[in-house]
């Protein structure tokens, strides 16, 4: 598994096909990286559908290896959150993200189940519970909590047998005004629901065997 174009291209990526991640990873989850010629289409209809990537901010969720939201970075994203529940492949995101040397402040890694991610809700509740505390004790409180934290792409590649539309609306609640979310699930999928529920308007759809990748936007 390499990437495809960009800064990055033709690296090399962990995955599951590498020895040590192999049998940890395919035991304990209904783990589907997708291969080179989809993740080549995805990027093509985005860019279609948006034009280049350069200063996005990124959600890859559903993370696996990272190989999303890695793509974007290569192809000029500004930064990119992985957000994975996995111990075993959060690990492999780490060891990619290492081995391209990427700084700090271009990507976060979030391990949590998508359905419990709650866009930085708890990370400014315990920053608004520390100002209130520094308020009560006479010293100077936080200026400004930061926002929640809001994406101009979200990916969601989930396992095709547990795709949750509950999940995919819960997102959807952080992609910025004309966003683009880009959804990769099987070709029987019936999005309707999702996008009506998440209030997205479908710009493309590519099937790709038993796939398919949905391009949608946040009017």
């Amino acid at each position: 598994m390499r990437i495809i174009s960009g800064t990055y291209r033709n690296f090399f990526l962990a995955s599951p096909v590498t020895p040590r991640y192999r049998a940890t990873l395919f035991r304990t989850d209904p783990f589907h990286p997708m291969g080179d010629r989809q993740r080549s289409g995805l990027f093509n209809a985005l860019f279609s559908a948006r034009g280049q990537l350069i200063d996005a901010r990124v959600l890859d969720a559903y993370a696996g290896t990272g190989s999303i939201g890695l793509e974007a970075l290569s192809r000029g994203a500004a930064h990119a959150t992985f957000l994975e529940k996995n111990p075993a492949a959060v690990k492999l995101i780490r060891e990619n993200v290492s081995r391209l040397k990427l700084s700090e402040d271009s990507y976060r890694i979030i391990q949590k189940a998508v359905e419990k991610y709650d866009g930085g809700q708890r990370r400014n509740f315990s920053k608004l519970q520390h100002s209130q505390s520094a308020r009560a004790a006479g010293t100077k409180p936080l200026a400004k909590l930061p926002p929640l934290d809001t994406y101009d792409i979200i990916f969601a590649d989930p396992p095709y047998n547990a795709v949750s539309e509950k999940a995919l609306i819960s997102l959807a609640k952080f992609l910025k005004t004309g966003g683009i979310f880009v959804l990769s699930c099987p070709s029987d999928f019936v999005t309707d629901r999702f996008v009506t529920s998440a209030h997205l308007s479908i710009l493309r759809v590519h099937t790709y065997a038993r796939a398919k990748i949905v391009i949608l936007k946040k009017p």
